[in-house]
């Protein structure tokens, strides 16, 4: 298991770094200098350079999120294994509730069988009666602890969610982004070869 986790944060890693690399290039390619370009053009050449930086922006935006996710996550699973300790001393205390309710029992019949020593079993009675009430006391509050523990488990499983919702929607974003600045970089570029090989006509020889 965490061979595999590791495996998946090295190719998430190459991914992103192959992603960022892909950025570098674009805005070092939209910086680099045409041979001659009218104003229009500089000011697409402007407009495209301005799209990489606010693309590079939002690559930040999605990489702190998925890092506050993982956080999250890593939150959630020490809740859940703290939720399990509670549930393996919950299921201790069930068993002493039910031996001192056994042991409860077993004096009440006594109590019938040996009259003569009936005080002291209604004693022992008694007191088995307050270290059961104890139990249950305890029982009632570590029940309402672990709905507590449901609830923000629920309530973090929730945002967890929200949050890679928020990171696939960037991500979504990023890849519109990166198509619309391809589609613009060779729009340009077919645009700045056509300016380039365009001919002036000849002027008639008799004006």
């Amino acid at each position: 298991m965490n061979s595999s986790v590791n495996w998946n944060s090295f190719w998430s890693a190459i991914t992103l770094m192959g992603l960022l690399g892909v950025v570098c290039l674009g805005i070092w390619g939209c910086t680099q200098p045409a041979p001659a370009s009218s104003a229009p053009s500089q000011a697409r050449l402007r407009a495209l350079e301005l799209r990489c930086v606010q693309l590079e922006k939002d690559y930040r935006i999605v990489a702190e999120i998925r890092d506050s996710a993982h956080r999250e996550i890593a939150h959630l699973k020490e809740q859940l294994l703290g939720y399990r300790k509670i549930q393996e001393d919950l299921h201790l205390w069930r068993a002493k509730y039910q031996q001192l309710t056994n042991s409860m029992e077993q004096a009440q019949r006594e109590l019938v069988a040996r009259a003569r020593e009936g005080e002291e079993l209604r004693e022992q009675v008694l007191q088995y009666t307050r270290e059961r009430d104890q139990l249950a006391d305890l029982l009632l509050l570590r029940t309402q602890e672990r709905d507590d523990l449901h609830k923000q488990v629920a309530r973090i499983q929730s945002e967890r969610e929200s949050l890679r919702k928020q990171l696939q929607m960037r991500m979504n974003e990023r890849e519109i982004l990166l198509a619309r600045c391809d589609k613009l970089r060779k729009g340009l570029k077919a645009l700045l070869e056509n300016d380039s090989t365009e001919v002036v006509p000849p002027v008639a020889g008799g004006e």
